[in-house]
């Protein structure tokens, strides 16, 4: 959340107890199987284990979502450096 205005705003949606349309759902269920391919669950331990751990998957997912869906493309490049390469470890 880049503003104060974006988290108030998202704040506020969590405690509107509107009740949402069978619509609603069905647009929230389209939206998540058109984004779900750059989801991360925030379970990076299993995806690094798979990867041998040479791997932050947590970080570089976090770096892709700042990269295409906030458009952050240079906030994604400052997150992505600070990360040690791991090349050559074993």
């Amino acid at each position: 959340m880049p503003s104060l205005t974006i988290l108030s705003a998202n704040v506020a949606a969590t405690r509107d107890l509107t009740s949402l349309a069978r619509s609603d759902f069905d647009l929230l269920d389209r939206f998540a199987a058109e984004t779900q391919k750059g989801y991360c669950a925030g379970c990076g331990r299993i995806c690094g284990e798979a990867a041998g751990g040479i791997v932050p998957i947590s970080d570089v997912m976090r770096c892709l979502m700042y990269y295409h869906d906030y458009g952050e493309r240079e906030l994604a490049r400052q997150v992505l450096r600070i990360f040690p390469s791991r090349r050559g470890r074993n």
